[in-house]
């Protein structure tokens, strides 16, 4: 199943934040970028696995750069939500992570 393009275009923005915080080098981007190429829901569960594994405070600093970079975008609401998305708290349960679906 291919993924919208506002989701796409918020992965986008994400890539390039991930960039800037943890390097062209890291799994997450790699990931991230491979999402944005293929557009498949497989690959974006892929990179958000990756992602989840960050330690809290590069996740804060990716956020606060993806959102700031949005709004000198000029991104859609849409977009924005989709990036917010990325970040909302997961909660273990039985030793095992809920998903998010990004839509």
């Amino acid at each position: 199943m291919l993924l919208d393009r506002i989701t796409v275009r918020a992965v986008e923005i994400l890539a390039d934040s991930t960039a800037r915080t943890v390097g062209t080098g890291s799994i997450v981007y790699l990931k991230l970028t491979r999402v944005v190429s293929v557009g498949s829901r497989q690959a974006l569960d892929s990179a958000r696995t990756e992602f989840d594994k960050l330690p809290g405070d590069r996740r804060r600093s990716i956020r606060t750069d993806a959102i700031t970079e949005a709004e000198k975008l000029k991104a859609t609401k849409g977009t924005v939500a989709a990036i917010e998305s990325m970040f909302k708290p997961l909660t273990p349960l039985d030793g095992k992570v809920t998903r998010l679906v990004v839509r």
